[in-house]
């Protein structure tokens, strides 16, 4: 077999920062009745949506049996954020009218099941299981079950990109090469934190590793569950994560396409993070949700994160040098705790033990409160504690146990019997 031609990544280069990349995100979830069961989204969702905020831009809509929040995208995330919570305002008061109250709650579970009785009660076009085809890096991504009788339903957390170079998606390679991106920097790092025992059943039907659209204003990256709705910072940490794939595309865009000294600056870091990582197990890692395989990705991944993020304008954004051991501590933490009884989010409910829905209706205004800010509020005081207890308890004094001894004596018919005399010190004292 021929060696592999070396090509030369300039791994000396700069990451290229694009602020103008636009972020938006399509999430799912469930209304149910009083008793927690699942119903229809067209009970209460009128056929053309709850609107509002800024020119009524920002709605909740039918989607067959779910709900879809549609949020106005823009660059900044923690504006992105507010406008998911002016949407979801708008569904609190629609379940606040006489017609609804009392009989509604909302869920944010990734993976339900409908009754018979309900899907049979749902219109037709309520009743349906998906919409339009996604598209697949890897294999055909058709729906592999009966549309109209299969009664499982999952809540995506779909991320939507626009207001990338146009060069970026002109050939199937360079698409292909930013699909991988957001697999590496976004669905494999997620299964970190996403530890929901029903994220590989929610994937054999769709939401799969490699899985996207590429729709007009630019892609939509469609792998992800909506667990990062259960709190804001979490959706501030994976729009973060999607840009920090999407700007290692588009460093080697401007490296290749460059003619100034100025472009020529710039590390071929798409080229870089192909060359480290095993893309077979990425795929397996996101796939079957498998924690075990994502760490092992995610040990290769955190060199070139160190290396390349973290500085500049990314030293407030994302994952870098500045701030992985907090992250590895904040998933590490979450894992812990899904193992536990006590958990009801799947290990989420260790740093924010709350009712998502009324999270994000009352929410502070999201500039200050997004996953950086939340690092530092949270995260680095518990990682202090920690630390600070596990000192005390290693400078303690040991403390030398007591040892009872066991002698025999005679007793007065002659047998031997077992009597405790404990140390004369101890007695004295």
């Amino acid at each position: 077999m021929a060696a592999r031609k070396k090509v030369d990544r300039n791994p000396e280069g700069k990451i290229a920062y694009n602020a103008f990349f636009t972020i938006g995100c399509d999430p799912e979830i469930f209304l149910t009745d009083a008793k927690g069961k699942v119903v229809g989204s067209e009970k209460v969702i009128p056929k053309k949506g709850l609107w509002g905020g800024y020119g009524n831009s920002n709605g909740v809509v039918r989607d067959g049996v779910q709900m879809e929040i549609h949020p106005v995208p823009t660059t900044c995330r923690a504006n992105v954020g507010n406008a998911i919570q002016t949407a979801l305002q708008e569904l609190r008061s629609k379940l606040n009218e006489p017609e609804f109250k009392g009989k509604f709650k909302v869920s944010f579970a990734d993976v339900v099941e409908v009754s018979k009785k309900e899907l049979a009660s749902l219109s037709p076009e309520c009743r349906v299981l998906g919409c339009m085809p996604s598209l697949n890096l890897y294999r055909p991504s058709a729906i592999r079950v009966n549309p109209v009788t299969y009664r499982k339903r999952s809540g995506g957390g779909h991320i939507h990109m626009s207001s990338i170079p146009a060069g970026m998606l002109s050939e199937p390679k360079k698409v292909r090469n930013l699909i991988l991106m957001f697999d590496i920097f976004a669905g494999n790092t997620c299964v970190l934190i996403d530890r929901s025992p029903l994220a590989a059943t929610r994937r054999r039907v769709y939401g799969r590793a490699g899985e996207y659209r590429l729709p007009k204003h630019g892609v939509e990256y469609r792998t992800l569950s909506n667990f990062w709705m259960h709190a804001y910072p979490l959706f501030s940490l994976v729009a973060a994560l999607c840009r920090m794939g999407a700007s290692a595309s588009y460093t080697t865009h401007q490296l290749k396409g460059g003619v100034t000294a100025y472009q020529k600056q710039y590390v071929d870091l798409e080229g870089i993070v192909l060359d480290t990582m095993d893309i077979k197990r990425v795929q397996r890692a996101i796939n079957k949700n498998d924690l075990d395989l994502a760490l092992q990705n995610w040990e290769d991944l955190k060199p070139i994160i160190k290396r390349y993020y973290g500085e500049g304008a990314w030293d407030y954004e994302g994952i870098g040098n500045n701030n992985i051991d907090k992250f590895e501590y904040f998933a590490k933490k979450i894992q812990e705790h899904s193992k536990s009884e006590t958990s009801k989010a799947n290990g989420l409910d260790y740093w924010w033990d709350h009712d998502p829905f009324k999270h994000w209706c009352n929410k502070a205004e999201g500039h200050g409160t997004g996953w950086e800010s939340f690092l530092i509020k949270k995260v680095e005081p518990a990682m202090a504690k920690e630390a600070a207890e596990a000192k005390k308890a290693a400078e303690a004094p040991a403390i030398t146990p007591v040892v009872e001894e066991q002698v025999a004596v005679e007793t007065p018919e002659g047998e031997k019997e077992k009597e405790t005399n404990a140390n004369p010190d101890q007695a004295a004292a």
